[in-house]
């Protein structure tokens, strides 16, 4: 596969895709998680 000018293997762009997905997906779990805790010490917050 040709990306300007330069000859790349199909196979490195589809693991290095592959990667980047898995860290972000990783780092959106994190965020949702810390989100959630979050969320959680704001209603025992506001119960008392």
């Amino acid at each position: 596969m040709l990306v300007f000018g330069v000859d790349i293997p199909l196979v490195e762009i589809i693991l290095t895709l592959g990667v980047i997905m898995f860290i972000l997906l990783i780092e959106g779990i994190v965020i949702i998680s810390l989100l959630i805790k979050q969320l959680n010490k704001v209603k025992d917050l506001s119960k008392k």
